[in-house]
């Protein structure tokens, strides 16, 4: 390590000692205006893009340019910099390998910032024809930034042994192997991801119930899925075993069923168990959220030795949760408002016992 560094400073001292000062300032000249120009690119291609906010794929385009120019610039003014100076055999040979690097990557960083435009146009698309697209964004921007960062290894590998990728290709050979039993895991999650793509169980914004977690989708990965649960919490699975687990999609139910137990007193006058239930038919007859082919049901649905019941059923649409509780509130306060009016009591269910007591034993 040491004597490498040697080395390299004498490598660097024997560059000064080929060069006037006036070269070393054209290169920190070039590189102080490549950084000024990147700054004034970067500014004018955000202004642009925010202009041009209602064309989606346009505006990523820009953003993805003006993210990526910085380092593009600073690598044009380096290579121009490094031409003014006076450089050995050994030097220039190092020098171009650095700046054939750098190169490589600046058009790496391009392309990867680019594979927004991608996600953008089918973000677009999927609003403007539901939300089908939605899912596929993360999958899409995902896939061709493990796409650029692959190519752009092989290439700066390429580079740095000289040797074609077909053969680098073919040397993986065992290594290979290796690494694809090591990322058996990924690759079942990858698959899970396609399997969860094609049957489409659920969107991004969905409320699913998987097991014991129930929350919103917010994020669909080639690992894993990301939902956000009512408590707050963020809860990852991974797409793997999320494929083969059975999924609750609660956010696609077309309407929200509910069902009110009451009890009364088995002593109830018959007239008054018939006005419960016209109380009820009637607080529920043509109610907010109704659908025409799902009308409310109300039965006097049992009898026991403690308690005569009674049973309404309604529908809620659309499915929001929220209004349905708000409609559910109203609902229970009309019921209890009616029944006190009408002098009608309401008591808990008792649980019958059908354990026979033992008999007492006689005595003499």
């Amino acid at each position: 390590m040491h004597g490498w560094l040697n080395a390299l400073w004498l490598e660097v001292d024997a560059m000064i000692q080929m060069n006037d000062a006036w070269r070393f300032t054209t290169l920190a000249l070039c590189l102080l205006t490549a950084v000024l120009l990147g700054w004034l690119v970067r500014r004018a291609l955000l202004a642009a893009a925010a202009k041009r906010a209602a064309r989606p794929a346009l505006a990523a385009t820009l953003k993805a340019g003006a993210r990526a120019t910085s380092f593009i610039l600073l690598v044009l003014g380096l290579k121009a910099g490094l031409g003014f100076l006076r450089l050995d055999a050994q030097s220039e040979e190092l020098v171009a390998t650095v700046s054939s690097l750098l190169t490589t990557l600046a058009l790496a960083w391009l392309a990867y910032q680019l594979t927004d435009v991608a996600s953008a146009w089918f973000q677009h698309l999927g609003q403007q024809n539901g939300r089908t697209n939605q899912m596929l964004v993360p999958l899409i921007r995902n896939s061709l930034r493990v796409v650029v960062v692959l190519l752009t290894l092989l290439q700066i590998a390429t580079q740095l042994s000289g040797k074609p990728p077909s053969s680098l290709i073919a040397g993986l050979g065992v290594g290979g192997l290796a690494i694809a039993l090591a990322a058996q895991e990924t690759l079942k999650n990858l698959f899970g991801s396609m399997v969860l793509l094609a049957d489409k169980p659920f969107e991004i914004g969905d409320v699913i119930r998987v097991d014991s977690l129930e929350g919103s989708v917010e994020h669909i990965g080639f690992r894993s899925t990301r939902l956000r649960t009512a408590e707050g919490f963020l809860a990852t699975l991974p797409n793997g075993e999320l494929a083969n687990k059975t999924i609750v999609n609660i956010g696609r139910r077309g309407s929200i069923r509910r069902v009110i137990t009451l009890s009364l007193p088995d002593d109830t006058p018959l007239a008054q168990m018939e006005r419960a239930l016209a109380i009820l038919r009637s607080v529920l007859h043509k109610h907010e959220g109704q659908l025409p082919d799902l009308p409310p049901r109300v039965h006097f649905s049992d009898i026991t030795s403690s308690a005569l019941t009674l049973q309404a059923i309604y529908w809620y649409h659309p499915a929001d949760q929220w209004a349905y509780m708000a409609f559910s509130e109203k609902v229970n306060l009309s019921i209890l408002e009616q029944f006190a009016a009408a002098g009608i009591v309401l008591v808990a269910p008792t649980a019958v016992s059908l354990v026979t007591p033992p008999r007492a034993t006689p005595t003499a």
